[in-house]
């Protein structure tokens, strides 16, 4: 296979031909390739049962109420301790003929109007609270507030058993310990206690 005249042999030119398509083959970029589609992994929400227990896998909409309901208890049970502190200081003073700022901001409806009326009586007899402790034992959830139109309910337990009520310096009445469950309701935009339910109690 030999040039001649300056071309080139049949054989020769299907080499270079070969040699060529060799070439423009090796160049070719590869053929992609197919990958599977990437997947997000759905999140798992976890719900609390509103006494209390151990989480358990719930649904997201279960998830968003339970949200909603520790943001009402969070909000009552600071609105709850501010009454009490305010609550506790009048009965060491001997009462208020009527409500306190302190009072209205955080309390309305039946709950105030029964709170005044003993904190006017205490005034009216010249009756304090002594010294001793008066302590709120528990305060924790009340499932079922909205069966009865509250938007949200706590069970407390106030122990006063070693505060005796007094006339001057004298007992006019033993402290107790008194349960209630405190319904709240919201009153301009705030959560305020408004009824209860309660008796007096051995102990908290």
């Amino acid at each position: 296979m030999r040039r001649r005249g300056g071309s080139w042999t049949p054989a020769t030119l299907v080499a270079a031909g070969l040699s060529v398509s060799i070439a423009l083959t090796g160049c070719a970029p590869p053929a992609p390739v197919a990958q599977a589609p990437k997947t997000t992994p759905s999140p798992t929400f976890y719900c609390t049962a509103e006494p209390g227990g151990t989480p358990a896998e719930c649904s997201p909409d279960a998830y968003s109420e339970q949200v909603r309901l520790d943001v009402l208890y969070a909000e009552a049970t600071k609105n709850y301790q501010r009454f009490f502190t305010e609550n506790v200081k009048l009965l060491r003073a001997g009462g208020v003929d009527k409500a306190t700022a302190n009072l209205l901001a955080v309390a309305g409806g039946p709950y105030l109007d029964a709170t005044v009326t003993n904190l006017r009586q205490l005034q009216e007899l010249g009756v304090r609270a002594g010294p001793g402790d008066i302590r709120l034992v528990r305060l924790d959830r009340s499932p079922g507030a909205t069966t009865r139109g509250y938007d949200v309910a706590l069970n407390s337990c106030v122990d006063s058993r070693g505060v005796p009520l007094l006339q001057g310096d004298v007992e006019v009445k033993p402290g107790s310990a008194y349960a209630e469950t405190v319904y709240f309701k919201r009153d301009a935009g705030v959560l305020k206690l408004w009824d209860a339910e309660g008796q007096r109690v051995e102990g908290c």
